[in-house]
């Protein structure tokens, strides 16, 4: 079994991610499609003490990720457009 390339890029855990998604969520009124009800029964066991259901909260790891990527992170390079002058 090939060991892992020293050279792979490496992402660490969005800083307070779950936190300000969690604000996202709630403040826009986020729903689920059908078929997601393993998700949501892993979003209902997080609290701010973690997670207590059993096992691995990955569905929720995978939601905070994503939308790290999709909201998170192009948000914080977005700029005002802003009118420059000439000369």
């Amino acid at each position: 079994m090939p060991s892992s390339s020293a050279s792979a890029p490496t992402r660490f855990p969005p800083k307070d991610g779950g936190i300000i998604l969690g604000h996202l969520l709630n403040a826009n009124g986020f729903s689920h499609l059908r078929g997601l009800t393993q998700l949501e029964e892993q979003m209902c066991q997080m609290t701010a003490q973690g997670y207590l259901g059993r096992g691995s909260p990955d569905r929720v790891d995978a939601l905070v990720w994503a939308l790290t990527d999709l909201i998170v992170d192009p948000a914080e390079k977005y700029q005002r457009p802003q009118v420059r002058t000439l000369g």
